[in-house]
């Protein structure tokens, strides 16, 4: 049996700094929507074990509606953390570049 985890190792974003909030608020809540994310997948893959096991003998059937559905939140999840990644990294660089979406910083 071959093991696969569906929660492939990855790096997790650092948790937004106070001037990361500054600069962009949502980040906190987006940071926290990607650790939930990631504690989903776990449990997911705790509950459904055959998660992990990507060669699946035939003898055994077909998976489980749950297995299934189980398999479909894994890979949603994580396109969801890819977007969640990529806008991070747009706020970074709009910072970086010292572009702003606040009217105040404009004069008039």
């Amino acid at each position: 049996m071959t093991r696969r985890d569906p929660t492939a190792p990855r790096a997790f974003d650092p948790i937004p700094t106070p001037d990361d909030l500054v600069d962009a608020p949502e980040l906190a809540i987006l940071a926290a929507l990607d650790h939930t994310l990631e504690l989903a997948v776990s449990a997911l893959a705790c509950a459904h074990p055959e998660l992990l096991d990507p060669e699946r003998p035939y003898w055994l059937g077909s998976p489980t509606r749950a297995a299934t559905i189980a398999q479909t939140l894994v890979r949603r999840t994580r396109e969801l953390q890819r977007a969640l990644r990529t806008y991070r990294g747009a706020v970074e660089i709009r910072r970086r570049a010292g572009v702003s979406d606040n009217l105040d910083d404009f004069r008039f």
